[in-house]
């Protein structure tokens, strides 16, 4: 039973949204084995007693809310989990392969402490050469687990991310969009002047992201990474910290979540901002797939934007800079047109003008008709323009 306020999908038993608290029926059903109706005894066929269900509970707003973090937390705290257990079996693998762990068997503390550390700044060192491969196997393993927990719950996993459909040209546009503002991002850290403690902990952290293996390294970053990241902090965490927490305080806690899990101080930071930008994207389309494409070709244009010259960057950057702006507004200043109304499958757009609203509505019905015209759907979109032109 999906809730009428926030569009969570519940039980369909339930009484009350178990994301936003909202009442989902005014009916109550009686128990099990107890009439609700009237029940006559002996002679007399006037009753003695009619079953009154007890008024539930219902949820505080602390307990949901509590409810919700905990929920993003674990999911989130499952990435993690998955990065720890690839990382900890790929070490025990090198280790029986080099034969450390049966010397150290075998010798039990005769290592001494300069042995021990040179052994370990291997071990640290084979990690990095190899995390692309590392993190490709934990993302997938991450994705895998994260389905299999809401299909055991009985739950639709792409609802659930709200992986709704989207404008395809809204898509191409998203594309365009998450590589300029990687352009923007990267050449104004460039002219930022930072502590070299803060750049070098940056560079060491993502050397191993910039080797030789580079179809691994594209399928780690650009797709898996973002894909798994969008679900967590934007189709996760936006669905349950929305209806609990507020529109305002979830896009701040998402991105501040999202900003720690990059770990560096540089990284934090445009991460946080970058969450921002991208919670907004997922406000305003109810779907995480415009913030899947824009997290891709925003970590895709990290790969060729280092390999351009000074000049050709900084000639990038200006460019960079009218087309951000122009597709920031017409991503999300102009959403939805009617082409986008057309495409909103999964009925996600709603809109404050009541007849634009209306036009939504009657493309929903033509939806549902089989022998729709081209006609019919002209008209509806004469009648978006006129009511965009009287607004």
């Amino acid at each position: 039973m999906k809730c009428p306020k926030c569009g969570h999908d519940n039980r369909d038993d339930a009484l009350f949204c178990n994301a936003c608290g909202a009442r989902l029926s005014d009916s109550d059903p009686a128990p099990a084995g107890q009439d609700p109706t009237p029940v006559p005894t002996g002679d007399s066929a006037t009753p003695i007693g009619v079953y009154e269900p007890p008024t539930p509970k219902r949820p505080s707003k602390f307990r949901l809310a509590l409810r919700a973090l905990i929920a993003v937390l674990l999911f989130i705290g499952l990435m993690f989990l998955c990065q720890s257990c690839v990382i900890s079996g790929y070490l025990s693998s090198l280790m029986m392969q080099n034969g450390m762990a049966a010397a150290a068997a075998q010798n039990g503390m005769a290592f001494s402490a300069e042995t021990v550390q040179e052994m370990m700044n291997e071990l640290i060192q084979s990690v990095y050469d190899n995390i692309a491969v590392i993190l490709l196997i934990a993302n997938l393993l991450t994705l895998l687990l994260i389905c299999l927990i809401f299909r055991l719950r009985h739950r639709n996993p792409v609802e659930e991310f709200a992986l709704h459909f989207v404008n395809p040209l809204r898509l191409a546009e998203f594309a365009v969009f998450g590589t300029a503002v990687n352009v923007l991002i990267s050449v104004a850290l460039s002219y930022i002047p930072l502590p070299e403690e803060i750049i070098e902990s940056f560079e060491i952290t993502y050397s191993g992201l910039n080797g030789s293996n580079l179809p691994i390294e594209i399928l780690a970053v650009v797709i898996a990474g973002p894909l798994v990241e969008e679900i967590l902090f934007r189709g996760i965490a936006m669905t349950r910290l929305g209806p609990t927490f507020g529109a305002a305080a979830a896009v701040i806690l998402s991105s501040l979540l999202f900003g720690l899990a990059h770990g560096t101080p540089i990284a934090v930071g445009y991460a946080f901002l970058l969450g921002i930008l991208l919670a907004l994207i997922f406000l305003r389309y109810r779907s995480i797939l415009p913030c899947i494409v824009f997290h891709i070709f925003f970590n895709f244009t990290s790969y060729w934007l280092t390999r351009l010259g000074e000049g050709a960057q900084t000639i990038v950057f200006f460019v960079s800079i009218p087309l951000a702006v122009v597709l920031a507004i017409s991503a999300l200043g102009t959403y939805p047109r009617f082409d986008d109304v057309i495409c909103d499958a999964a009925g996600c757009i709603r809109v404050k003008d009541p007849e634009k609203q209306a036009v939504i509505d009657d493309v929903r019905r033509l939806r549902t008709k089989s022998d729709a015209s081209a006609e019919e759907v002209e008209a509806l979109r004469e009648r978006w323009k006129e009511a965009g032109k009287k607004r």
